[in-house]
């Protein structure tokens, strides 16, 4: 059985939602690349999702969910002499057994995965940006630049 395709409203959401958790800034042009759907569409969304109360608009142009976490609770991890892990999640002390440790590290394997990935997305986008600059700089100093006829003679190989 096939899933339902989700409205137009859902995907502008779903957008929002993978921009915040992904610490990007949820703009239209950033939900425009996310869901493909025209502009005029994304803005009628918007007014929609702010409306219902389920976006606010931060600034001109960028938006969050209005559903937030609370602020995250400090969290320790102390291995003691005899292999115990002691971890310390704000008021809440756990005491796991090598084993039970190395389970809780599977399980969170996948998401210190997506984080490694979101970081380096940042890095290579910003890589991307001062590439793609200092190449429109090069090729303006290039259009400037007068060309001087060159003297070299070109070779047919053919």
């Amino acid at each position: 059985m096939t899933q339902p395709e989700k409205t137009t409203t859902q995907q502008v959401l779903d957008a929002i939602s993978v921009l915040c958790e992904e610490s990007k800034l949820a703009t239209r042009d950033s939900i425009q690349q996310l869901t493909n759907l025209p502009y005029t569409i994304i803005d009628d969304r918007i007014k929609v999702l702010i409306d219902d109360g389920l976006i606010i608009r931060v600034q001109r142009g960028n938006f969050i969910l209005a559903k937030q976490f609370p602020p995250p609770r400090i969290i320790s991890k102390t291995i003691l002499s005899n292999g115990t892990v002691v971890l310390d999640i704000g008021d809440t002390v756990l005491h796991l057994t090598p084993l039970e440790t190395r389970y809780l590290g599977q399980l969170l394997m996948g998401d210190a995965f997506l984080y490694t990935l979101i970081g380096l997305s940042s890095q290579f986008e910003q890589i991307g940006g001062n590439l793609n600059h200092r190449l429109r700089q090069l090729e303006k100093q290039k259009k400037d630049t007068p060309q001087q006829p060159s003297n070299d003679k070109q070779i047919n190989l053919l």
